[in-house]
């Protein structure tokens, strides 16, 4: 107590140590002090700085998961919370994963976008676990509720399809029909050819256009050259993603390509689809076989 009195008053929050002390004492509130990171004002009653300190009312700091981040972009984000205790900086993934005694393939797609509150002094290994934890609720949950029909063989799979949307689809009321164009190539053989894939597996980040000599680059995530899913999500989805992946919406679109405003345009035909995108990504004047 005398110490936390000093440490106040060098703080100018009191102004002198001895009234804390004395009612501490008489309070016999002296040994029930709860350490951590208080918000506390200069001028703050000693009733209401003692309430704080017994009750454990710290500072709540909070970290978001943003949707379509991948495992990357988080990890870095941690770092640059100067509250977290780092202890994943060194490790690669498998060794993580160990770690985090995380037994599925990937920690990909695995950490669900949200917003995490937390205190100071909290390891990411901690905010880690409470993410995957919560992912592998809401996949549980929404794999047991999912449409009949679906080409997945499992859970993992419907992730790393909702990972896909997640990175095509701009617009949340979209994500259910880009679903539906991608579960109707799966069915019918035809490769996904999504650029977002292609670009994880270059490690390329995504923001960027493709270009030919991306597209002949032989990954397990290059859906141009290989037709079925990649082999690990390549973002960790939001809900919506989640959602749409496993309720995909009922059409006969097979192509679509972005207007440049965040909205796609839809086409049954790869007749339809090439004069679309003449028209939206190259202003009419696409090269042959773009």
């Amino acid at each position: 107590m005398r110490h936390i009195a000093s440490l106040l008053v060098q703080e100018k929050i009191l102004d002198r140590a001895a009234p804390l002390i004395w009612f501490g004492r008489l309070s016999g509130k002296q040994k029930q002090l709860k350490a951590g990171e208080y918000a506390l004002m200069p001028g703050m009653s000693i009733e209401n700085l003692l309430a704080m300190l017994t009750k454990g009312a710290v500072v709540q700091h909070h970290f978001t998961i943003v949707e379509g981040w991948t495992l990357a972009q988080i990890l870095s984000a941690m770092q640059e919370q100067g509250s977290i205790v780092r202890q994943t900086a060194s490790l690669d993934e498998p060794t993580l994963r160990a770690r985090l005694h995380w037994n599925k393939p990937s920690l990909e797609g695995w950490l669900f976008p949200d917003t995490y509150l937390y205190t100071r002094g909290t390891a990411d290994v901690e905010l880690l676990r409470r993410a995957l934890a919560a992912m592998e609720r809401h996949v549980d949950r929404e794999w047991a509720r999912r449409a009949p029909g679906l080409p997945y063989r499992n859970s993992h799979e419907a992730l790393i399809m909702a990972s896909v949307v997640e990175k095509e689809a701009r617009l949340p009321q979209e994500q259910p029909l880009i679903a539906g164009v991608l579960v109707r190539r799966l069915w019918l053989g035809m490769p996904l050819q999504a650029d977002p894939t292609v670009l994880y597996g270059l490690d390329l980040g995504y923001g960027r256009s493709l270009t030919r000599r991306d597209l002949q680059q032989d990954t397990p995530f290059n859906t141009y050259l290989h037709k079925e899913l990649p082999p690990t999500p390549i973002a960790n989805p939001g809900l919506g993603a989640l959602r749409a992946a496993l309720h995909p919406s009922p059409g006969t679109a097979l192509y679509f390509v972005a207007r440049g405003d965040g909205s796609h345009v839809f086409s049954d035909t790869y007749a339809e689809h090439q004069a679309r995108v003449a028209r939206y990504r190259c202003g009419g004047a696409c090269p042959p076989n773009n």
